[in-house]
Parts: C-alpha cells; structure tokens; sequence
C-alpha cells in the first residue's frame, strides 16, 4: 500500500475494515457461488486485508497517519 500512495488514515482503515468484513460473509456462502469462487482468487487473500487492517489500526491506536510519498513525477 505504501508503494501506490494509499493513506493511511481512518478513511482507509475503515475501507480495509469493511472488505475484510465482506470477505468473511462470502466465504461463508452468504452472496452465492460466484462470489465466493470470485474471492477466493489469490488478489484477494484474506490474510493480505487483515495484515494492512492490523497495520493501519495499530498506527492510527497510536495516534499516527501516514501520508503517501511524493511521486518523482
């Protein structure tokens, strides 16, 4: 996330929040067949949401936010 100029914010934490919440719903069959085959694609691993939702809070617990870095472009 830090190499596409993604802010880490309570705006972002709380997009990450809600598709791993998604992804727990359609893991369990809850939104059909085609869903749960769609995510269970390796691009969207549950374990990569939670890792950034975990990072991202634990910054923001601690009182920080992290801006992205500037673009040589």
């Amino acid at each position: 996330m830090e190499e596409f100029g993604v802010n880490w914010d309570q705006e972002t934490w709380d997009i990450i929040d809600y598709i791993a919440r998604l992804q727990r719903v359609v893991k369990r069959g809850e939104r059909g067949r085609g869903l749960k085959a769609l995510w269970s694609l390796p691009e969207f691993a549950p374990d990569q949401f939670m890792r950034w939702r975990n990072v991202i809070g634990h910054d923001l617990v601690k009182g920080r936010t992290r801006d992205p870095p500037r673009s040589p472009y």
